[in-house]
């Protein structure tokens, strides 16, 4: 089995060492709409945007690269939280709706934080919620992280395909990320209540294509 790039547990604000920089991702948020008010710049995760004066503060955001930000401290996932997925092949910026604004807790990039690295990034939970595990490379048994995906996030010009068993066997579905049409960068996000697949059942994954089921992000 391939070593694992690097896996993130959900108490623990961590940031992908060795790829991916500042000028690659970075965000800054607001506390009031049309990127007004207090603001506040973040080039890595924060699991509790408190310690950074920050929580239940930010309306609007603007920046660059893929960026999750949660309702809950420690990205965590329950039946009243919210994630919101902020994607910026460029420079751009985001208002939250009425119903989020002022209340999220904690964010994270996407992958290795640029949208160009070809990255499949597993999360625990629904949502691109708790602990996470990124792939840059085939693994055929994820161990002690195999069946516990809930949802993944791909970044780079690269499809993926994913399996329930070890050794790339059982059921299968290629991933494919999407360009967006201004900046030409890839991306896809996949929550398995939205793909008919039961939680839990990735066991290995494979780069490249490699499946009759195949799923294209749209947006």
């Amino acid at each position: 089995m391939f070593l694992l790039l690097h896996i993130c547990y959900a108490l623990v604000g961590c940031a992908a060492a060795g790829f991916g920089g500042d000028q690659s991702h970075n965000i800054t948020l607001y506390s009031e709409a049309d990127n007004t008010g207090e603001q506040i710049t973040f080039t890595s995760f924060s699991h509790d945007l408190s310690l950074d004066g920050f929580n239940d503060k930010t309306h609007s955001m603007c920046g660059v690269g893929a960026w999750i930000l949660y309702k809950n401290e420690d990205y965590q996932y329950d039946e009243n939280s919210w994630t919101t997925l902020f994607t910026a092949g460029q420079y751009k910026c985001y208002t939250l709706g009425a119903s989020r604004a002022q209340q999220a807790s904690s964010l994270r990039y996407v992958g290795s934080g640029d949208l160009d690295d070809q990255v499949l990034t597993i999360y625990y939970d629904y949502a691109w919620s708790g602990g996470e595990m990124t792939v840059i490379r085939d693994q055929d048994d994820l161990g002690g992280y195999g069946n516990h995906g809930a949802s993944f996030t791909i970044t780079g010009n690269g499809s993926w395909t994913v399996y329930s068993g070890v050794y790339f066997t059982g059921e299968s579905l290629c991933v494919k990320p999407t360009a967006d049409p201004m900046s030409g960068k890839f991306f896809g996000a996949w929550d398995v209540r939205n793909l008919q697949l039961p939680a839990d059942m990735i066991s290995s994954i494979r780069k490249g294509c490699f499946s009759n089921r195949v799923v294209s992000y749209s947006g």
